[in-house]
């Protein structure tokens, strides 16, 4: 086989590969059924379930790619039956060469989307993304060393028009995209929330303002927003102080969450593990609760409930951990907090982690500490 035939069918291979991670990508956006080494916490599920992997929260922009990647291969495998009009022949090639541009440029851009905004990568995405620059590559050199056309600047022209197209998608999300936003809710009747004095907190428990957080220690987004509290404690004068608390979204201890959901397996045990240490010890408290947050070298994962055990143990004793985890006070506390979270839950609305304060509640979603504390001031008004 000639080079030129080889260089053609590896364009075809990695452009078809990519093509059916976007689908998958796709459906799964559509779905929302989960992916292989996409659970609760992981770097691909912050990034699939982020504002940013939408077009005005309609259109995946997974789709897109579907569609640039059938466009690509589409006029790749049939150019060559209009060899006999070399005209448009060459505009096919002209096209191709843009659509490698635009997916050159969107490469660009969602990586630098997950470093910078996100912050976390999605190894679906960046597969898709990495063999898209290979398949952009194989194909310009393709062009240039075969001289598909005429003149280079042509190429580097339509490839340049490629590239404002991706530029064009960007500035349309920067512009589209709300770097903050929110869902919120009000309830008339009183909810038992609980004070600063019974459970852990982050702020002067004396601050006038008290907000209670409903999280989840197996819930990627309650470990981003857990992470930004003291900055936002600063930001907000020290007026707000944040009452802690667990909210497991497990089917074992959860009655609203619905049965068979296990992607949260095993935080039911996480929060009884937490409350039993805070019973026991406040300051080892603090040093469990941090380490259950804590990202590793491949970035931030919830841990498992035996690791959790075992590191509760080390901090406060076997015994004393035993003997608080029985203590009916857990019991009591899950009463009042899933009454909280059943309470302030709808349909379209059961998500954490979800902030509280009197009668009002948001469930938010911020790229920043700022974008926080915007949303905490329109909440505590």
């Amino acid at each position: 086989m000639d080079a030129k035939k080889m260089m053609k069918r590896s364009m075809v291979l990695f452009g078809a590969i990519v093509l059916v991670l976007s689908a998958i990508l796709c459906v799964h956006a559509f779905s929302g059924h989960g992916l292989i080494g996409c659970s609760a916490g992981s770097s691909c599920n912050q990034v699939l379930g982020s504002r940013w992997s939408f077009v005005m929260g309609l259109v995946p922009v997974s789709g897109l790619a579907v569609i640039a990647y059938i466009v690509f291969l589409v006029t790749l495998l049939s150019v060559d039956s209009f060899k006999d009009d070399p005209a448009f022949e060459s505009l096919m090639w002209k096209g191709i060469t843009a659509v490698c541009g635009a997916i050159l440029g969107s490469a660009v851009w969602f990586i630098w989307l997950q470093k910078n905004m996100i912050r976390a990568f999605c190894p679906y995405c960046m597969s898709a993304h990495l063999l898209g620059v290979v398949t952009t590559a194989l194909t310009l050199t393709y062009v240039v060393r075969f001289g598909i056309m005429k003149k280079w600047w042509h190429a580097a022209l339509c490839f340049a028009v490629g590239i404002l197209l991706a530029g064009g998608l960007a500035a349309f999300q920067l512009a589209t995209t709300p770097r903050t936003a929110y869902e919120r809710g009000f309830i008339p009747e009183a909810l038992p929330l609980r004070g600063a004095d019974e459970l852990p907190s982050v702020g002067d428990p004396e601050a006038p303002k008290v907000v209670t957080l409903l999280f989840d220690y197996q819930c990627s987004h309650c470990q981003r927003v857990h992470s930004m509290l003291p900055q936002l404690v600063e930001n907000l004068g020290g007026e707000v102080v944040f009452v802690t608390c667990p909210t497991p979204l497990s089917s074992a201890c959860n009655p609203y969450v619905p049965s068979g959901e296990d992607r949260f397996a095993g935080s039911c045990d996480l929060m009884r593990i937490a409350l039993a240490t805070w019973l026991a010890d406040r300051r080892a408290f603090t040093v469990l609760d941090e380490w259950l947050f804590a990202p590793g070298e491949r970035g931030w994962y919830p841990r498992k409930v035996a690791d959790a055990m075992e590191f509760a143990a080390s901090l406060i004793g076997e015994e004393a951990l035993r003997k608080s985890m029985t203590d009916p006070w857990i019991n009591d506390y899950l009463a009042d907090i899933l009454e909280v979270f059943g309470r302030t839950s709808t349909d379209s609305m059961a998500a954490i982690p979800r902030f509280i304060c009197g009668n009002s509640w948001v469930v938010p979603d911020a790229d920043d500490v700022d974008g926080l504390a915007q949303i905490i001031r329109q909440l505590t008004e």
